[in-house]
C-alpha cells in the first residue's frame, strides 16, 4: 500500500511539534526515543513525497533511512527517504536511530512481502538494493526471495543466473535488470555450475554402477532427479557417451573411425 500522505499546511504543524521534542533530546535518559518509556517511540517519520503535490509521505521509522542507492520514488512505497535539508526532522530521525541506509534484513523482508507470483519494478528495485548492503557488508539475511525473468518472485536457491542462454529447460532464471555480480551476492547459483554440478554427480554415480567386467547397470545410472527432468536437458549425458562407447565394439573400431574422422577434415 502506499504511505499516508500530508499536505504542506500538515506537515508545517508536524513540524512544530517536532521542534518541541528536539530540545529534550539530550535530556533522555533512554538511548533512543524509540525505546522512551512516556514517548514510546514516534509512530512515523516525514519522509520526501512520491510527487512533488503533497508535503510528505509518513512511513514507519523501520522503513525509512536518510539515503539509498536508488532515487526515493523508485522505492516507495516499500521504504521513505528522510527529508536531506530538514534539520528538525533529521534530529527526530537521529533520535529514532534511522539508518543511513536501509538496513539489509528490512529489505529482504520487504521483498519476502512482495505479492505472490508477481514482479514488480520496486521488486528489482528492492534486490539491487538488498545486494548493495551485502555488498557494504552487511550480514546476508538467511531468506531471500529475487525477481525471475518470467516476472515471478521466488526463493534465492531456485533462481539461476543466465550465463548459459542456449541451455534450455525449465529453468527459473535472475531478472535480466539484476546483474551477475548482484545475484552471486544474493545467493544464486550460475546455470553451467549447475550443469557442472549435475555432470559431476552423474559421473561418479555413473563410476560406482560398472561392475567388475566393465558393462553398466543402466538402472543403477539413473540420473539422481528421479523421474523429473534433468537441469535443462532431455537425456543423460554419462549413459550416452558410454553406450556409443560400447556400440563401437573392439579397439578396431575406433582406429577406423579415427582415420575416417581425419579423412571427413582433409587431414
Amino acid at each position: 500500500k502506499d504511505p499516508p500522505g500530508i499536505s504542506l499546511e500538515m506537515l508545517e504543524h508536524l513540524r512544530a511539534v517536532f521542534e518541541a521534542l528536539v530540545p529534550l533530546i539530550p535530556k533522555l535518559s533512554s538511548p533512543t526515543l524509540m525505546e522512551h518509556p512516556r514517548l514510546k517511540g514516534v509512530p512515523f517519520m516525514p519522509c520526501l513525497p512520491p510527487d512533488d503535490d503533497s508535503g510528505a509521505a509518513l512511513f514507519l521509522p523501520h522503513r525509512t533511512a536518510f539515503s539509498a542507492q536508488h532515487a526515493h520514488r523508485a522505492l516507495s512505497p516499500a521504504i521513505g527517504i528522510i527529508k536531506p535539508m530538514d534539520y528538525t526532522i533529521k534530529m527526530l530521525a537521529e533520535a529514532c536511530s534511522v539508518p543511513k541506509e536501509p538496513g539489509a534484513k528490512v529489505v529482504a523482508e520487504l521483498l519476502c512481502n512482495q505479492p505472490e507470483g508477481t514482479c514488480s519494478d520496486l521488486a528489482v528495485t528492492l534486490a539491487v538494493e538488498l545486494a548493495g548492503r551485502i555488498r557494504a557488508g552487511e550480514e546476508r539475511p538467511a531468506c531471500i526471495m529475487v525477481p525471475t525473468s518470467t516476472g515471478t518472485v521466488e526463493l534465492v536457491a531456485q533462481v539461476y543466473i543466465d550465463d548459459a542462454p542456449w541451455q534450455q529447460g525449465n529453468i527459473k532464471r535472475l531478472h535480466p535488470r539484476i546483474s551477475a555480480e548482484d545475484g552471486f551476492l544474493l545467493g544464486c547459483t550460475s546455470v553451467r555450475a549447475e550443469l557442472i554440478r549435475q555432470c559431476e554427480d552423474d559421473t561418479a554415480l555413473a563410476s560406482a554402477s560398472i561392475d567388475s567386467t566393465g558393462s553398466m547397470d543402466s538402472r543403477k545410472a539413473a540420473p539422481a532427479g528421479g523421474d523429473g527432468d534433468a537441469f535443462g536437458q532431455e537425456a543423460d549425458l554419462v549413459s550416452q557417451v558410454m553406450q556409443l562407447l560400447q556400440e563401437y565394439g573392439d579397439s578396431a573400431d575406433l582406429v577406423k573411425e579415427f582415420v575416417q574422422n581425419a579423412d571427413d577434415a582433409g587431414a
